[in-house]
């Protein structure tokens, strides 16, 4: 396997600051988040309290749509940046007895492999960044973000794929917050600027992701 160039090398440190603690501070107050009532009214977040779940983006450059309806997969909203570089998408599906977080994950990784031709996402993977579980809040979350090798994107040149993932499960339902980012896999100074800023927002859209 090739080993990362200094500017992914760069990118690495810049997740690890931005968002190397995001499921952890979701137990920092709540009284410095929103009533649920506020961000009910406010189309930049998407609150929901028959799914007893919220997720908010910045509050520019970014927009947020719902599902009308359930999907198959699961999917229920979906936040995208203005250059269409960056996506967060929020799943949430019934759990049953056998249920498990390990399942959920590997369920939804060897989905998204399909996107890549591969049965196994970790055969595009270049650097896995963080891979942790903790407790918060009375739920089991798993945070996993990495990079993948470049990849072709038509019209547009090599890229990679950065990953950030936040899963939990509940006795009724599964909780998936998948944030995937495009970004030159040789990014210029100003290239880097921007993967900058983008990895910065969907941190924070991450972070504002709170199941009850």
């Amino acid at each position: 396997m090739k080993r990362p160039s200094l500017a992914v090398i760069a990118v690495f440190a810049l997740v690890a600051v931005a968002v190397g603690a995001l499921v952890w501070r979701r137990g920092a107050s709540r009284s410095e988040a929103p009533s649920t009532s506020a961000v009910a009214q406010d189309i930049r977040a998407f609150v929901s309290d028959s799914l007893a779940m919220r997720v908010r983006v910045p509050d520019s450059g970014w927009t947020l749509r719902r599902d009308a309806s359930m999907r198959p997969d699961g999917r229920v909203a979906v936040a995208t940046n203005q250059d269409s570089s960056a996506t967060v998408r929020v799943f949430v599906l019934p759990a049953g007895p056998q249920t498990s977080l390990d399942g959920v994950f590997a369920a939804r990784k060897q989905q998204i492999a399909g996107l890549f031709g591969v049965q196994d996402l970790d055969k595009v993977i270049a650097t896995t960044i963080r891979d942790e579980k903790k407790d918060l809040g009375g739920h089991t979350f798993r945070q996993w973000q990495a990079v993948s090798q470049p990849v072709d994107d038509p019209g547009v040149g090599q890229r990679r794929i950065m990953f950030m993932w936040v899963v939990t499960v509940t006795p009724q339902r599964t909780y998936e917050c998948i944030g995937l980012v495009r970004f030159p896999a040789a990014p210029s100074p100003e290239d880097q600027q921007r993967v900058d800023g983008t990895l910065r927002d969907v941190a924070y859209v991450l972070q504002s992701f709170e199941v009850q």
